[in-house]
């Protein structure tokens, strides 16, 4: 039996009496820092972590469902077909991208209602009011680039937004392709169509590239052809150049009719024989070898025949090329004038003007017009013919302007302006009336020095490298006083060279006038330039001896003060009345002669 010591007795109480009221002080000092329920709220409240919600991000996308592509050799086009679902996303509207390039679309549709198609040369979108899925269908056309199936024919293909993306092909039965871009799966033929598939790459063009087997040749031909007449017009003759050039599209060309002008055969240039011409006037074109299908052949003929040098009409006589209505036809005319014919073509709605004369052989004074056909038979063009001889002969070309003043005791002054054209004179002869005083001379605005080789002639020094020369006379002279009801006859000046054009104006004393009509020619155009040319190298002794001319003749000038011009040798002041004009002169200047009448002054008003 186990004692218990009266110590550990004593321990044990003493420590239960202090237990006791430090139990009672811990739930007194609990009870003072309680707190509210709603604080207790509060603070578990606050203790929580919010949760911040994120807006959706836009976003759009396509997705192609269906794409075909049929391609029409013949015609040279192909028609494409893209059903595409468009899918946006988020709070605002958005954009999808359908086609990134400007695709030509011709038809299209989007479903439902609410979304709209927007195109330009960026490319194709659907602009999309709220997020949804809308079903877009895009189809169009696409034109072939090239002209010879068996080479093939190249079709650039729309560029679709979405990826991957392809085209169900359909070809002709005889064709196949390859893609650039993209590659193609051909299946077998099935009929007259032959199935098959386009894939394309994800970035970059896409090109199919559609070629036609080469076939046996059956039916007639059918050719591309450009008939190019060139008429060479000259004083004596008209030569036509026929210029044929034969693409066979289909078949074996062995021959075709050709209608010539008439005329006597001068060339023939090509892989031709000329058979003919019939009882119809057509010529068989025989071609040895054929032109097979794809081949092409250039032709020239040329034909010469006479011309009557004083018609004021040419109507040219056309080549006719038989064709059928599978073939096709451009035709152009040229026609080429030597410098001394112009030629003025009137309005006609079978011919448009043309520009570009690549190819047509033209010489310095030539003049040519060009024109395209607007039909496939058109009627020949007409043209006003107007003969200028000067212009083909002349080694000076000038165009001259007198003005005469005649005063009331019947002296004269008069001034004449020459704009010549020279191929490398040195000097200019003039003819003037034997009884004029020569006054003064400039050429090219410097005072010239005037020799008389003979009664009734000047000759004036002139800069024989300038080409163009304007030299300007001053002459007096001297006849009977003007009177009214009589004739008035005025001697002219002029150069002694073929003259393109003369225009008169006489000034009248006052009172006076003239009972003829005034004749104003228009504006002349820019004339060609010299027909011979200028030797490049003068030799050394002709070039010391035109120095020496040169000096002489400012030592003259210098020395001879007379036939320089001066502001002492002015022209009396007095109204134009009278003005003429002369046009296309191949001689001397006739004199002019006018009636003089009394001219009504009107009463001043003062």
């Amino acid at each position: 039996m186990r004692l218990i010591r009266p110590g550990s007795v004593l321990c044990w109480l003493f420590a239960a009496a202090s237990a006791l009221p430090l139990a009672a002080q811990t739930r007194e000092a609990r009870s003072e820092v309680e707190l509210p329920l709603s604080t207790y709220d509060e603070l578990r409240g606050a203790a929580k972590v919010r949760r911040v919600e994120a807006k959706e991000t836009p976003w759009a996308s396509a997705r192609l469902l269906r794409g075909s592509l049929a391609v029409d050799l013949a015609a040279r086009r192909a028609s494409w077909e893209a059903e595409v679902a468009a899918v946006s996303a988020g709070e605002e509207p958005s954009v999808v991208p359908l086609v990134t390039d400007a695709a030509s679309i011709g038809r299209s549709s989007v479903s439902p209602d609410g979304a709209t198609l927007q195109s330009d040369s960026s490319g194709t979108r659907l602009l999309t009011p709220q997020p949804g899925t809308w079903r877009v269908l895009l189809a169009g056309e696409i034109s072939g680039q090239g002209s010879d199936e068996s080479a093939g024919l190249r079709f650039r293909l729309p560029r679709l937004a979405s990826f991957p993306a392809a085209y169900d092909l359909t070809l002709p039965a005889d064709a196949s392709a390859t893609a650039e871009g993209g590659v193609v799966t051909l299946g077998p033929p099935k009929g007259a169509t032959r199935p098959g598939r386009v894939t394309l790459d994800r970035d970059g063009a896409a090109t199919l590239l559609v070629s036609r087997a080469a076939r046996a040749s059956s039916g007639p031909p059918v050719v591309d052809a450009t008939l190019h007449t060139v008429i060479r017009m000259t004083e004596e003759s008209v030569r036509t150049e026929v210029r044929l050039i034969l693409s066979v599209r289909r078949g074996t060309l062995s021959e075709r009719r050709l209608s010539l002008p008439a005329g006597s055969l001068v060339s023939v240039s090509g892989p031709v024989l000329v058979e003919g011409p019939a009882a119809d006037g057509a010529s068989v074109l025989k071609l040895e070898p054929a032109v097979p299908e794809g081949g092409t052949v250039s032709l020239l003929l040329a034909l010469a025949a006479p011309r009557d040098a004083t018609a004021t009409v040419f109507v040219p006589a056309l080549p006719r090329l038989d064709v059928s209505a599978t073939d096709r036809l451009e035709t152009e005319l040229t026609v080429v004038s030597e410098g001394g014919i112009l030629l003025t073509p009137s309005s006609d709605d079978d011919w448009s003007p043309r520009s570009g004369m690549e190819g047509v052989r033209i010489g310095a004074d030539e003049t040519a017009l060009g024109f395209v056909s607007r039909g496939g038979k058109p009627r020949p063009p007409s043209f006003a013919v107007r003969q200028l001889k000067a212009l083909a002969v002349a080694s000076a070309l000038a165009r001259v302007s007198l003005t005469v003043f005649v005063g009331e005791a019947g002296e004269t002054r008069t001034r004449m302006v020459a704009d010549v054209r020279s191929r490398g004179r040195s000097t200019l002869r003039f003819r003037v009336p034997e009884d004029a005083s020569f006054l003064a001379a400039r050429a090219d605005g410097r005072p010239a020095a005037v020799s008389h080789p003979a009664p009734g002639l000047l000759e004036v020094p002139i800069d024989s490298g300038s080409g163009r020369t304007r030299v300007e006379l001053l002459l007096g002279g001297r006849g009977a006083a003007p009177r009214a009801g009589e004739k008035l006859t005025l001697l002219s000046a002029a150069p002694d060279e073929p003259i393109e054009r003369v225009s008169w104006a006489v000034v009248l004393p006052p009172g006076l006038s003239v009972k003829e009509d005034s004749k104003t020619l228009a504006p002349l155009g820019e004339p060609p330039a010299p027909r011979a040319r200028v030797r490049e190298e003068t030799p050394p002794g002709e070039k010391a001896a035109a120095e020496e001319a040169a000096r002489v003749a400012g030592e003259d000038r210098r020395a001879r003060r007379d036939g320089s011009w001066s502001p002492l040798a002015t022209l009396p002041a007095a109204p134009v009345s009278y003005t003429t004009a002369l046009g296309d002169l191949d001689g001397a200047v006739p004199a002019l002669t006018v009636t003089l009448t009394g001219k009504t002054e009107k009463s001043p008003w003062y």
